[in-house]
Order: C-alpha cells, then sequence, then structure tokens
C-alpha cells in the first residue's frame, strides 16, 4: 500500500509542477541593448533603448522588430541594426531629430511591401527634421517608401555620410533642407522619380 501512495504522491507532485511551469507568465523578450562603458542593458522595446541611450553610447538590435511607431532618434547615438531588420507601418520608421552625430549601420528598414504604393507603405524610412544633423548611414538598406532618406525643410546645414546599402523606393534620395552635403561611396539609389536623387 505504501508504493501506491508515494507513486500518487510522486504523480501529483509532477503534475503540479508541470502546472506552475505552464501557467508561469510570459516575460517580454528583449529585443535590442544599450551599451554604457562596460555595462550592457537589455530593453523590450526599440524606442525604450534609444530613449534610455545618452549621447554616445550604441543601441544595439538583438532581433528584427516591427513598429506601428515612428522609432524617434533625439541624442548623438549609434543605433546597431546588428544584421537585423526594422519593419514598419508608421509614416516613417525613423525620425532623426538631434544636431549632433548619429550613426545607423548594419539595419535593413523595410515596409510590408518593398514595392512602394501610396496606399499602404509608409511615407519615409529616414527622416531628418533638426538642423546641422551629422548623420552616418553605414550598409543600410532601405525600400519600398515614398522618399526612403528625406531630409525635411526644417534640416539646415546637415551632412550625411552614405557608405554602402541599397535606397529604393519612389525617391531614394529626398533632399528639401537647405545647405545640405550629402557623401555617397558604393551606394545603389533606385527610385521612380529621378528628378529627386
Amino acid at each position: 500500500m505504501k508504493i501506491k501512495t508515494y507513486r500518487f504522491a510522486a504523480a501529483v507532485a509532477v503534475l503540479i509542477a508541470l502546472a506552475l511551469v505552464f501557467m508561469a507568465p510570459v516575460g517580454a523578450v528583449d529585443v535590442a541593448t544599450v551599451v554604457s562603458g562596460s555595462t550592457t542593458t537589455p530593453y523590450t522595446s526599440l524606442q525604450d533603448a534609444v530613449d534610455a541611450a545618452q549621447d554616445g553610447e550604441t543601441v544595439t538590435l538583438l532581433m528584427g522588430v516591427s513598429s506601428s511607431e515612428i522609432i524617434e532618434i533625439q541624442k548623438a547615438i549609434t543605433l546597431d541594426g546588428a544584421g537585423y531588420t526594422l519593419t514598419s507601418t508608421a509614416s516613417r520608421a525613423i525620425n532623426v531629430n538631434c544636431s549632433g552625430a548619429v550613426t545607423i549601420k548594419n539595419l535593413t528598414v523595410a515596409t510590408i511591401d518593398p514595392v512602394y504604393s501610396e496606399a499602404t507603405n509608409p511615407e519615409r524610412a529616414i527622416n531628418i527634421i533638426d538642423n546641422a544633423v551629422t548623420l552616418t548611414l553605414n550598409n543600410v538598406t532601405a525600400e519600398g517608401f515614398k522618399y526612403t532618406i528625406n531630409v525635411h525643410p526644417s534640416s539646415i546645414g546637415s551632412y550625411i555620410n552614405i557608405i554602402g546599402g541599397k535606397y529604393g523606393g519612389y525617391s531614394a534620395l529626398n533632399i528639401i533642407g537647405n545647405d545640405t552635403v550629402v557623401v555617397a561611396n558604393n551606394v545603389v539609389f533606385n527610385g521612380k522619380n529621378s528628378a529627386s536623387y
């Protein structure tokens, strides 16, 4: 009789343990980190990581992410996509609103459809809206937007250094801001509106 009681108790204990494992709340997944000196802090939101980063720090993606909100860069940081993709359904995928040095590298900025459609695709992939922005785009690919790289009229005196990558859409490079300098090396621009790039 004791053997049956022990077996029953063991079976109940296993069932309770399994129930606790499957009932445990699933934690949010870390999608990015911020490196500050020797400290690396994980974040479950790309925007939270970008907001937490201070001037000179690096935000690194840990996986591909989707966003229905504009990613706002307002500090002189580096956004390292680490080869992953940011898929955006917002009107602008990334706003650079910082009069400092910003680097975006190793990132693909995508829409639902890589061929631009005014009805379904976001308007801008990378939108520069502050004065005197120094933006480096290194090994970035962005396609399917109306204005893939857009320098807003409010941006005056910006410097954009584009190294490698591929940019496509209705206008691959659209510069409206005054006194903007663009240096491009080993870059593919593919736009339908040839007057804008």
